[in-house]
């Protein structure tokens, strides 16, 4: 489907480098996006703003910054599940170019694990693409994979 799209996450953009030590907002939406069950393919589409916060990581003399998901939403063939917030834990590298990311959705009484893995397509002045992979798990359902096509954008 998506065979330039190569998650998580999920998500500073490279820009975010040459910027003030300081906490940045951005919101992520689907241009494409991709469900796969048992074989079988569904639209799915994935929407959430996030927050970094504090100051850069350093590991293995590379940088990364934590960020957290404030709101957002994953639909797959029109069903809903909602991002729990409290829940989502992110990181990224300080270039922007891979970021990974997890946390729990819901659907009615049903709480899932979605884990999101970004790597960067091709950035743009107003945003970068990534393209993302991600699972969604539960425990008595079956697990979907997910590539997306997404655009990060600073608001």
């Amino acid at each position: 489907m998506l065979g330039i799209i190569g998650v998580s996450i999920f998500v500073v953009p490279a820009s975010a480098n040459n910027v003030e030590q300081m906490d940045h907002i951005f919101e992520v939406t689907t241009i494409k996006g991709e469900a796969r069950l048992n074989g079988e393919v569904s639209s799915a589409s994935i929407v959430f703003s996030i927050i970094t916060y504090g100051e850069p990581i350093q590991i293995r003399y590379r940088a990364m910054r934590i960020f957290k998901v404030t709101e957002g939403s994953l639909t797959i063939d029109g069903i809903n599940y909602r991002m729990i917030p409290k829940t989502w834990k992110g990181i990224a590298s300080m270039n922007g170019r891979r970021f990974v990311a997890l946390g729990d959705v819901i659907k009615g009484d049903n709480t899932f694990v979605l884990v999101l893995h970004g790597i960067v397509i091709v950035q743009f002045s107003d945003g970068i693409i990534f393209r993302v992979d991600g699972t969604l798990r539960g425990e008595e359902n079956p697990n979907y994979h997910f590539v997306f096509l997404v655009l990060v954008s600073p608001i």
